[in-house]
């Protein structure tokens, strides 16, 4: 799952009688910014109104501060990050210097800290389609890593033109009832789960240890190589799923008439 990061910023310039205001916006929406936080400009807190722009994040201050917000980020004198720089200079020149000086800075970022992310510290996308592409799967795949030893995949079919299902249903991972939150994902569906099985929300779904069938998982694992496995083997069943599904929807739906003789 190969890494990459995107900063994408919002920037204005405003000139006063007192000087030139350069007002930097990191944007968090889809697509914008991705797999790097936007909380990326390093301020000290004085009493959170009065605070002191410090420099743009390098990739020890994304690793070791806390964002606005988190705990310890208001302690007096405490260095914190946040996704807002509103600087003012009294010379023009100093304000236009200061502006590109942020664009350089947030570039060398951006290479800098897709060099530090793993392989798996990404979001991926994946398309597979039946032989006449009448049916077709587009899976996209979340990893991230949430703790010393905790590395997470999520999967799911998320909105796309054309929708990511299509020919077939979009409830295609089997998870066991445990309490609705703590479900233990099973498979990638088979026809017959397909055939069978409840959906998320539907009758007898969330019956303690019954199966039933959702639109997304989340699995976690205490190491990269049992992630990637998990992320491959979820892949690796849904790209045969389509032409399976066509196969057992020609040589099964339909309707005949049948003579049994004497």
């Amino acid at each position: 799952m190969a890494s990459s990061v995107q900063i994408k910023i919002h920037q204005d310039r405003t000139s006063t009688p007192g000087g030139y205001k350069i007002t930097t916006t990191v944007l968090g929406g889809t697509g914008q910014t991705v797999n790097i936080p936007i909380e990326l400009f390093v301020y000290r807190y004085v009493d959170g109104v009065a605070d002191t722009y410090q420099h743009i994040c390098n990739v020890a201050d994304i690793e070791n501060l806390p964002a606005k917000n988190a705990t310890g980020w208001n302690r007096y004198g405490a260095l914190y990050r946040v996704d807002v720089a509103a600087l003012a200079y009294s010379t023009l020149s100093a304000a236009e210097e200061q502006a590109l000086v942020i664009a350089e800075r947030l570039q060398e970022l951006a290479t800098a800290y897709a060099a530090t992310l793993t392989p798996f510290e990404a979001t991926n996308s994946y398309t597979y389609k039946s032989d006449d592409e009448s049916i077709s799967i587009t899976l996209r795949q979340v990893g991230d890593q949430t703790g010393t030893a905790a590395y997470e995949v999520a999967s799911d079919f998320y909105l796309a033109v054309p929708p990511p299902c299509v020919g077939i249903t979009d409830y295609l991972f089997v998870l066991e009832y445990v309490d609705g939150t703590n479900d233990v994902f099973k498979r990638v569906a088979t026809i017959n789960d397909i055939e069978t099985l409840p959906e998320q929300g539907g009758t007898g779904w969330d019956t303690e240890g019954a199966l039933y069938r959702a639109q997304s998982v989340t699995y976690v694992a205490t190491t990269v190589d049992a992630a990637e496995a998990h992320a491959e083997a979820v892949q690796l069943a849904l790209s045969t799923l389509p032409q399976t599904y066509f196969d057992y929807q020609e040589n099964f739906e339909g309707s005949e008439d049948v003579y049994y003789y004497s």
